[in-house]
């Protein structure tokens, strides 16, 4: 297991029930747990979205289809795959059972372990501010490049191309970065 998230409940009325678990691994599959069983409710492989801003490879090595990271969003209606084949995904989870839906896909290039960030609130925590604010700020998307010195900030409402590219500045020979952080003010 390389990646967990927590969705919102499964989408039924009774809002007790606890929230869903998402996990990803090495292999490229994605499960969503019921904790109350202790099982698998749902398991797939995510592949990029067809769009036509990405080029689906025929076939892709096992070294790239690992899952990197997954983050929830609209209160646990979307989830967000990084996988190590340089792509990242949103996905609608649509229904309780059913199979999740592709929404968008972007192309980062990057083919290492660092880790893509969404906008948060550096000062404020998300109990702070309301749902429907947190969820707006979340939607840019800080991801690495093929170059580990150069990283893309994506409006994930946008989409197919990153809304600015940069590098960070200091001194040469910064290594390779292995997790980033996006925080707003």
């Amino acid at each position: 297991m390389q990646a967990v998230a927590f969705l919102g409940s499964s989408g039924s009325s009774n809002d007790e029930e606890p929230p869903l678990l998402v996990t990803g691994d090495a292999d490229g599959h994605v499960k969503l747990w019921d904790l109350g069983a202790c099982r698998p409710r749902l398991s797939w492989m995510p592949q990029p979205y067809s769009a036509s801003h990405l080029p689906m490879p025929q076939s892709t090595p096992s070294t790239m289809k690992g899952v990197l990271s997954l983050h929830a969003l609209e209160r646990g209606r979307q989830l967000l795959t990084q996988l190590r084949g340089g792509t990242v995904s949103m996905w609608d989870m649509g229904e309780e059972g059913g199979q999740p839906r592709p929404v968008r896909s972007w192309a980062t290039g990057s083919f290492h372990f660092c880790k893509i960030s969404m906008g948060g609130n550096g000062s404020t925590t998300a109990s702070t501010i309301p749902q429907q604010h947190h969820d707006q700020q979340r939607r840019l998307l800080l991801a690495p490049t093929a170059e580990s010195e150069l990283f893309q900030l994506w409006d994930m409402r946008e989409g197919k191309r990153p809304v600015h590219t940069f590098a960070p500045s200091g001194p040469d020979n910064r290594g390779l970065c292995m997790c980033l952080r996006l925080v707003l003010p």
